[in-house]
């Protein structure tokens, strides 16, 4: 796989797992890669939304991915995520790949508890 369509893949793969997370994290009251951050004062790794002023934090990934070619069989060439214990033993193909890293982050808006006043004891509980 050359250079520009291994990058093009883990793009538009890591783009298209952040949208469907994106669907299913909304509904739990959180945000992923939400717009209106605000990182002039707050390092990288954590940001203040603008207008909400919840806090974002970087949720850091490392994984190892595999760029290859198959010869034989209805597999197709692609960019695959690598288990952590895989052995390298490739059985009923003949298949060229090479193992690169790949190391990104996505700001991420996680879901808040609603408090109410108890007004017996004067502490919040979960609603």
């Amino acid at each position: 796989m050359k250079l520009d369509d291994f990058i093009e893949n883990a793009l538009v793969d890591i783009a298209s797992g952040i949208k469907k997370a994106q669907e299913k994290y909304k509904s739990l009251g959180g945000q992923v890669n939400p717009t209106g951050l605000d990182y002039k004062k707050i390092e990288m790794a954590v940001a203040k939304h603008k207008k909400t002023s919840r806090i974002a934090q970087a949720v850091e990934f490392e994984i190892a991915v595999s760029a290859g070619n198959k010869v034989q069989g209805s597999g197709k060439a692609g960019i695959q995520v690598l288990d952590v214990g895989i052995s390298g033993k490739v059985e009923g193909a003949n298949e060229e790949s090479n193992v690169s890293k790949i190391r990104f982050s996505i700001p991420v808006i996680f879901p808040k508890s609603v408090y109410s006043e108890d007004e017996n004891e004067g502490q919040g509980n979960v609603r």
